[in-house]
């Protein structure tokens, strides 16, 4: 996907429309779906409708060549869309999903008297285990004011 849109952005736009009919239209179809929970919901349906448009516009531009219909600005307008609108948000989804997996850390240790192993180790005690006797101060000889 971002080989496909480094070309995109060096290209002309009678290429731009041919190698969208022929892989780009899938490729964002399926980036859209992969990448769905990382696009907010208005960028996805925007991302959404201009996938529509522009698959309008590759169909008019390639009924153009085979002489079917005559759509001069297909790819004009194909080629504006997909640089100045799909590709900068697919860009910045692509920066952010890859920030939050860089921003994943290593696993803390859990605190506590463990062996090299991670199994918790048997604590013995060496306190005096003499009950309470009191459960109040005023049990125990104090009195209460």
């Amino acid at each position: 996907m971002i080989l496909l849109m480094n070309s995109w952005e060096q290209r002309d736009e009678a290429w731009i429309a041919k190698t969208f009919d022929a892989a780009g239209d899938d490729a964002i179809q399926s980036f859209l779906e992969r990448h769905i929970a990382d696009i907010e919901p208005n960028k996805a349906r925007r991302l959404t409708e201009y996938l529509r448009k522009m698959e309008g516009w590759s169909e008019a531009f390639q009924e153009s060549l085979r002489g079917e219909a005559d759509a001069p600005y297909a790819s004009t307008h194909l080629a504006e869309m997909l640089k100045k609108k799909v590709v900068p948000v697919i860009r910045e989804v692509l920066g952010a999903s890859r920030r939050v997996k860089a921003s994943r850390g290593g696993k803390d240790p859990v605190p506590g008297p463990h062996n090299e192993a991670g199994q918790r180790s048997e604590r013995t005690e060496t306190t005096d285990r003499t009950p309470y006797r009191g459960a109040y101060p005023a049990d125990a000889g104090v009195r209460a004011i």
